[in-house]
């Protein structure tokens, strides 16, 4: 529901399963859904295969651009559902809507942040619409995955580079209900970061944010990213920095401040031990300008 008008949730979260539909409306749907299965059957038509789909979104969960690429170049039985009979443009836009929707969601059960997920997921879908062929459509559906795939797979490879050598098993963890709920709080830690990346950021605010001791959160981040909550904010905050290098004219000094770095120095000084490499050299190398 993210996205949509505040006051259209409201008015729509009021709907039961009795008053969503007018009886008639929903009589004729199961008409319709009736109609479309014999018509399957008659016809001897099939979807495509749901296994297919699986290791497809399951590439995207996993990180893994080869399977991914593999599973799309799955031949296979069967076609993809119609969903637009009149107009094959739309049609392909809404089945590629559906497909970049499964995958973002494919890449946030990957460790993605969710919001980081749902801008990838609005951006592409928001460029499909301006599509005037069918094929410009395929492509940034496509692209969308892969864009997804290859973040969760930088994501995993960090992840085992900052991972401990020399962890015992957590006896505790045995409880699947535990387990989840501190997943839970290392997600819910994850995005407020993210949607807070232009403050002074630190495991107090992050904790006090969440209502969570910091020791605890601390510990529990560590244990589930292998990084401490210090590290994945300035991880956060130079990917958002290299961004804003590529993709605009901001001055250092502005991105400095933006971030809420506490000076352009500091930023520099951040910047050069999480790459490498000045910000004026990143910029000269991968700045990209229209036309």
């Amino acid at each position: 529901m993210k996205g949509i008008n505040s006051d259209w949730v409201k008015q729509n979260s009021r709907l039961t399963e009795a008053d969503c539909l007018p009886e008639l409306k929903r009589r004729k749907m199961n008409e319709k859904v009736a109609a479309r299965m014999f018509e399957i059957r008659e016809n001897q038509l099939r979807h495509n295969p749901y296994d297919q789909e699986l290791r497809e979104t399951e590439a995207v969960r996993r990180g893994d651009v080869q399977a991914l690429e593999q599973s799309i170049l799955e031949e296979y039985a069967g076609e993809l559902g119609v969903l637009n009979e009149e107009d094959s443009l739309r049609n392909v836009k809404n089945i590629c809507i559906v497909v970049i929707t499964l995958a973002s969601r494919a890449a946030i059960r990957g460790g993605l942040s969710p919001e980081l997920a749902f801008a990838i997921s609005d951006v592409y879908i928001s460029e499909l619409e301006k599509c005037r062929q069918p094929l410009a459509v395929s492509r940034l559906c496509r692209g969308a995955e892969y864009h997804l795939a290859a973040l969760v797979r930088d994501l995993t490879e960090k992840k085992e580079e900052n991972a401990p050598q020399d962890v015992e098993a957590d006896e505790g963890r045995d409880d699947k209900s535990r387990l989840h709920s501190e997943n839970e709080h290392v997600s819910h830690a994850k995005d407020y970061i993210y949607r807070h990346l232009h403050d002074k950021l630190g495991t107090e605010e992050v904790a006090d944010a969440l209502s969570l001791n910091p020791r605890y959160l601390s510990t529990l981040f560590h244990r589930e990213t292998g990084l401490t909550i210090s590290q994945y904010i300035r991880r956060e905050k130079i990917r958002l920095v290299k961004n804003m290098l590529t993709y605009s004219e901001y001055s250092y000094l502005e991105i400095a401040h933006y971030l809420g770095f506490s000076s352009q120095s500091h930023l520099g000084e951040q910047f050069r031990r999480e790459t490498g490499m000045t910000l004026g050299e990143y910029r000269r190398k991968y700045q990209r300008r229209d036309g």
